[in-house]
């Protein structure tokens, strides 16, 4: 558990998004006979797969997948996204949430990927589909969230909305976020919010997973 020296929704004024990093399920050496996302499914029931993520609400999708199919999954912290990448690509880790450090690694083949983990297919990998596509409802959203404190006048807040979607939607901006594989998601306050709502559930069952719930009181 973890003490936080702030209240998550209360100590922000939330302003906008503007773009959600893109999630693989990608799997390396230590499972040479995995090759589809069912073949990791029934190995998970024959043994726990170790999965590697910076933070637990990049795993949605991998603890939702442990509820919905019964699978085994050992959770594993890691500071940096490229030594998860690593670790996997080196056979010492089963999976890990990948992004966009993973492409080349599956291209090269020390790597293979088995599902899209976000709301869409990859570019790179177009014949990749979701876990959704596959079956299984869940989604990890990694939102790109802009925020600033609580209690900003309404203005100011509102400026600030307007200055950061404007150079969200510049299409230059935009082509560098789709050459680094980042989806472009401009979205205002109330949708931001909407879509927080709606994801927080899961974020917060992956921390109860992962035994990183706030000590209460």
């Amino acid at each position: 558990t973890m003490d936080l020296p702030y209240r998550p929704w209360e100590s922000f004024d939330f302003l906008c998004n503007t773009s959600e990093l893109r999630i693989g399920v990608p799997v390396g050496p230590s499972l040479p006979g995995v090759r589809t996302l069912a073949d990791l499914i029934a190995e998970g029931r024959r043994r726990p797969i170790t999965v590697a993520s910076t933070n637990p609400g990049s795993a949605v999708s991998f603890f939702d997948l442990q509820r919905l199919t019964g699978m085994q999954l050992t959770y594993v912290q890691i500071p940096s996204i490229t030594e998860a990448a690593s670790q996997v690509a080196g056979g010492h880790i089963d999976s890990y949430t990948g992004t966009s450090e993973m492409i080349g690694l599956v291209k090269g083949g020390n790597l293979r990927m088995l599902a899209s983990a976000s709301v869409d297919r990859w570019p790179e990998f177009p014949e990749v589909p979701t876990l959704i596509e596959q079956g299984y409802e869940t989604a990890t959203r990694q939102l790109i969230i802009w925020a600033g404190p609580a209690g900003l006048p309404v203005p100011i807040r509102e400026r600030l909305e307007a200055a950061i979607l404007a150079a969200a939607r510049d299409p230059e901006v935009i082509v560098r976020q789709r050459n680094a594989s980042i989806a472009p998601r401009p979205l205002g306050r109330e949708e931001t919010m909407a879509l927080m709502r709606e994801v927080r559930p899961g974020v917060e069952a992956a921390l109860v997973a992962a035994g990183m719930v706030r000590r209460r009181g």
